[in-house]
């Protein structure tokens, strides 16, 4: 019987298995399967680049993510860049 680390490694690759590698600088064209949500709503709203930005500035975000922090008195965020790849904190 595999080890549960094993078997969550395993899947890790299988998910990964159809994805595009990642790129390797930042002057790259996203593909339009990543620019729109599954609702077919504009997801990629912002894509520039920029020296000031250290490079490149994307910004991901349905239309309703944008319209939620007017209803809310407090908001709480937490910053996961260590879980991104290389190019993208």
């Amino acid at each position: 019987m595999p080890l549960p680390c094993q078997i969550e490694s395993g899947l890790q690759k299988l998910i990964r298995k159809p994805l595009p590698p990642p790129p390797q600088n930042q002057k790259f064209n996203l593909p339009s399967v990543y620019q729109e949500a599954y609702s077919h709503q504009k997801f990629l709203i912002y894509d520039k680049r920029k020296t000031i930005y250290g490079g490149r500035l994307m910004i991901f975000a349905s239309e309703e993510q944008l319209n939620v922090p007017y209803h809310l008195d407090v908001l709480f965020a937490e910053g996961t860049s260590k879980a991104s790849p290389k190019l993208f904190d």
